[in-house]
């Protein structure tokens, strides 16, 4: 079964842009447009649920709503999480570190390391 990723992000066409290079991949892509989706979605999704928890998640840190550090509390895989993030300054890297999440990716990046982060995370 091909892994599911959850895409967390606000802007239509980097979602779009990341949604199709995902896909590319072979993975399932489940899209959120902000945070209150992702952490809706995150509280419904359980091993063996009705909705599928994902394998990883991809999410933008500031988003309408809940930011993504705040809405991935419902989650309780951290350690398969990349955040990307325009911001990347000191307070936002720890409070990353202490929710559990390895990988904050900072915007602009390479889709290849987005890529590379995303398939180690999924091989463990």
């Amino acid at each position: 079964m091909n892994p599911v990723v959850l895409l967390a992000e606000d802007d239509d066409e980097m979602r779009a842009l990341l949604r199709e290079t995902l896909e590319g991949r072979g993975w399932r892509v489940v899209e959120v447009e902000d945070g209150y989706e992702m952490k809706d979605y995150l509280s419904l999704s359980r091993p063996g649920g009705d909705v599928r928890e994902p394998d990883a998640v991809v999410s933008d840190l500031r988003m309408p709503g809940v930011d993504g550090l705040e809405a991935l509390r419902a989650f309780t895989r951290r350690d398969r999480v990349v955040v990307i993030t325009a911001f990347p300054d000191a307070e936002t890297l720890e409070r990353a570190r202490v929710l559990g999440v390895r990988v904050v990716l900072s915007k602009p990046f390479r889709m290849e390391a987005l890529l590379a982060e995303l398939e180690q995370l999924l091989a463990h």
